[in-house]
């Protein structure tokens, strides 16, 4: 996959290599592997790594948002992004540079009853600056 990315030092926008990380039994080796090897990771925070997934959970500071609305199949999504390179009280952990905020809220329309769900998703990524039309792509 390819996502874009932001040069620090310049203006402009260049294309990289990434790798998903699925956050193993050992994620910080696998996410230390995909650093040195000159890739960058995106991983989804789940319960196996809960202590990481609570710090950035309790510390999360958005410093930019999008939302997206998607419609079909009889449903339609608001997804609301937001992102920050603000990690004061999270964990040591690889690369990191990027925390992730995914907020969702679905409703399906089924026969005479709307049904809501929602859903908040958490990720950490070794990126420095990304896209976050790139995220809403990775998310559909």
């Amino acid at each position: 996959m390819k996502s874009l990315l932001c040069l620090p030092s310049s203006n402009r926008w260049h294309y990289k290599e990434w790798c998903s990380l699925l956050m193993p039994s050992a994620p910080k080796k696998t996410a230390t592997a995909i650093i040195d090897s000159h890739n960058d990771y995106i991983g989804e925070l789940k319960g196996n790594q809960s202590g990481l997934l609570a710090a950035v959970v309790a510390n999360f500071q958005p410093q930019a948002t999008t939302q997206q609305i998607n419609k079909g199949h009889g449903r339609i999504e608001k997804r609301t992004v937001s992102i920050s390179h603000i990690l004061d009280g999270i964990p040591d952990f690889p690369g990191l540079q990027t925390l992730i905020r995914v907020q969702s809220e679905r409703l399906v329309h089924r026969a005479t009853i709307i049904e809501v769900t929602t859903e908040t998703r958490y990720y950490v990524a070794s990126f420095g600056c990304i896209s976050l039309l790139q995220i809403h792509q990775a998310e559909s």
